[in-house]
């Protein structure tokens, strides 16, 4: 059954900023973002494919400026989007000993624009104020999805122009290029001025020729043959250990970072992760919830249980949920069906 589509006025707490709105009247000027004037009524009947308001968020992460995302899932845009196609991205296994070429699109996704007709479903408020997307905007799941096909054709055809013997990968809007160090000058020149006749912006600032260079996260020591983890990862999983270590409790978002920080780092290295499974275990683990039960309804209690200690029917004047399992009773675990026995004593 789809999803069916909802309207937010809201934004989650990330963009309750004076940088949301500099952002969003960034993307205004750039011809991504326009404002509605009229009401949610009136866009409906501008759009009868459907209109949906997502929440706008701050994302920030390491080596990247803060950039909008809008979440198109909370409003039912996401779930009803069926992407039939996966792509794989490379990892550092993937790049071999030869002298390399970094090369990163700006705001990629951004570069995709959406038919008129389904514009409508790509909303958000600010302000009181109504704004739709021309172009897929970070958070919808189709997003990523045009960029790959379009990122794809780039690729395909920068392995045409630099033609001798190479490799090409590309990390969402990220593309590395290795080749024998006498011949990758020459390819650089070739696909940055490509890139200048077809007007593909690229984010200059991040591009980089040479032995040493940094993509997807590891400095690739190519000259020499060997990866480093940066030291600023290595710094990001110590402080997500050292907190663990703080507390005998966590929270879940802090265990998900640091599970998958772990599983980053030891793709290299994937004997290792063995003992990430302890973690993984805490993470499915969910924590026993307490339950009061009224004096008067105790001698009930066995009488709602199967035998494999599971709830069959809830007990009066609980919240106890049906097949919830039952793991103490002041205290004292009764894990086993012949424990069954011990709860009268213990009532």
């Amino acid at each position: 059954m789809d999803v069916p589509l909802s309207a937010h006025y809201s934004n989650w707490n990330s963009a309750d900023s004076v940088l949301t709105k500099s952002l969003v009247q960034e993307e205004i000027d750039k011809g991504w973002v326009f404002e509605f004037e009229g009401t949610i009524e009136e866009a409906q009947s501008r759009w009868p494919l459907g209109v949906s308001l997502g929440k706008l968020g701050i994302a920030n992460s390491d080596g990247r400026a803060p950039r909008l995302v809008l979440d198109n899932t909370v409003c039912g845009l996401n779930p009803r989007c069926l992407v039939p196609e996966r792509s794989t991205l490379p990892t550092c296994k993937d790049v071999l000993r030869t002298f390399p070429i970094r090369v990163d699109v700006k705001a990629a996704h951004k570069r995709i624009v959406l038919h008129d007709q389904e514009q409508g479903l790509v909303g958000f408020t600010l302000d009181g104020r109504l704004f739709f997307y021309r172009v897929t905007p970070f958070g919808a799941v189709f997003s990523a999805h045009w960029w790959a096909r379009l990122g794809g054709f780039l690729l395909r055809i920068f392995h045409r122009i630099i033609w001798w013997v190479h490799t090409g990968f590309l990390y969402i809007d990220d593309y590395f290029f290795t080749q024998c160090w006498d011949m990758m000058p020459i390819s650089a020149t070739l696909v940055c001025l490509f890139c200048q006749i077809c007007t593909i912006p690229i984010s200059w600032e991040k591009c980089e020729l040479g032995g040493s260079l940094q993509w997807i996260g590891w400095t690739f020591h190519l000259n020499t043959g060997y990866i480093e983890v940066p030291e600023r990862k290595i710094s990001k999983l110590l402080g997500y250990i050292s907190e663990m270590k703080r507390s005998s409790r966590t929270t879940r978002r802090h265990l998900e970072k640091l599970i998958g920080l772990a599983m980053w780092i030891t793709q290299l290295w994937p004997y290792m992760r063995i003992w990430i499974r302890h973690w993984y275990v805490d993470l499915y683990s969910i924590p026993a919830t307490h339950f009061s039960i009224d004096c008067g309804d105790w001698h009930s209690l066995r009488s709602c249980l199967n035998d494999d200690m599971t709830f069959r029917i809830r007990p009066a004047g609980t919240a106890i949920p049906v097949g919830g399992t039952l793991l103490s009773v002041r205290h004292q675990e009764v894990a086993h069906p012949s424990d069954r026995l011990a709860i009268s004593t213990i009532i």
